[in-house]
């Protein structure tokens, strides 16, 4: 029996009434307590932001998590205050949704997502191997009738899903879709020979390309698709009633470290391979593929600022509601979860420039 997608989703959200899969982690009064994940191409962002505001003299606490949606849990029950790089826009549109209520305080990353295809399926001279990337038109062609593996009611299942529609495939018949939870298991599955294809996040996505058992097919958005948001700073709302000063200086860490990195690449890039378990080389193909003589138009797929398109993220929560992504449309409310004040203090400008 096929169900319907919202009847799928709902019954993934469902799981937010359920226990957190980490134990709570309760904060004295006055800290912070950071949902983030670690082997995460951002996660460099969140380690000096949070090492920046701890200088400041911040308390803050970083609970680790392996998918966005179990830190959507912990901060449903209060167990986590605040999260960057971990919960995305496509989550908090399921937050709002399940009536969750936090507020989105500052922008972080734009792209992160690949979709890739074993070699071995790729047409005769459509190959770059240097840049481990397929050179042929229509990639989207390629995937009809093909197993994708993906994690069920994230942020890259709804990108494949909409990089699919946009090219006329049907997601329900036209491939078998694979729930494997976390990058380890789509690109193992992918290795193994188990799956054809796979939606990635970075850097896992760059490291399996490496490794020579995957190819670049698409990043499956271009930079003005709605899907290329990725995810912000968020807090939950009665945390940031009570708390923000504390709420101020994080963002004021989180502004200060969007600026070094977008200023010094190849220091983003050798300060996350020092938090992660990726090599410099891998996260250097992701953020300075220069330096390595790579052609960037297949590698850079990490942009970040700290400005929240406001017209944008509605638009995103009325395409996937349409698209039957999530169970609905929570675009009227995105105004009332976005709080631009912290920005506007933090980098003086107004609220209209940072994209509101």
């Amino acid at each position: 029996m096929r169900l319907n997608r919202r009847e799928v989703l709902a019954g993934s959200v469902a799981t937010l009434a359920a226990p957190a899969l980490m134990g709570p982690a309760h904060a004295a009064s006055g800290s912070i307590n950071l949902g983030w994940i670690r082997q995460f191409a951002p996660a460099g962002i969140v380690q000096k932001e949070a090492d920046l505001a701890k200088a400041a003299g911040l308390s803050v606490n970083m609970v680790g998590f392996n998918r966005g949606l179990d830190g959507l849990i912990a901060m449903q029950k209060g167990d986590i205050d605040m999260t960057d790089t971990l919960i995305g826009y496509t989550q908090l549109c399921v937050a709002l949704g399940q009536g969750i209520n936090v507020t989105l305080v500052s922008g972080t990353s734009l792209g992160l997502t690949e979709i890739l295809i074993s070699p071995k399926l790729l047409p005769s001279g459509t190959y770059d191997e240097k840049n481990r990337a397929y050179t042929g038109a229509n990639a989207w062609e390629l995937l009809k009738g093909k197993s994708i593996g993906g994690a069920r009611g994230s942020q890259q299942e709804y990108v494949l899903r909409a990089y699919l529609k946009e090219n006329d495939i049907d997601f329900e018949k036209d491939i078998k879709f694979v729930d494997l939870k976390t990058n380890t298991d789509q690109v193992l599955a992918l290795r193994q020979g188990s799956i054809d294809a796979a939606c990635v996040i970075e850097p896992t996505a760059i490291q399996a390309r490496m490794e020579g058992y995957a190819a670049l097919l698409a990043f499956g958005y271009d930079k003005a698709n709605v899907t290329a948001l990725n995810a912000g700073v968020l807090v939950r709302t009665d945390f940031l009633l009570k708390n923000r000063e504390l709420v101020q200086g994080f963002v004021d860490a989180h502004v200060k470290t969007i600026n070094t990195y977008k200023n010094d690449r190849a220091l983003w890039a050798k300060e996350t391979a020092a938090v992660t378990l990726f090599s410099p080389e891998v996260l250097g193909r992701l953020l300075d593929p220069v330096h390595y003589g790579l052609d960037p138009k297949y590698w850079e797929n990490l942009d970040i600022s700290e400005k929240i398109p406001l017209a944008r993220v509605k638009q995103l929560a009325k395409t996937l509601f349409n698209g039957g992504a999530v169970p609905k449309d929570v675009s009227d409310e995105i105004p009332n979860h976005i709080d631009y004040s912290f920005l506007e203090k933090t980098t003086g400008m107004s609220k209209g420039q940072l994209g509101g």
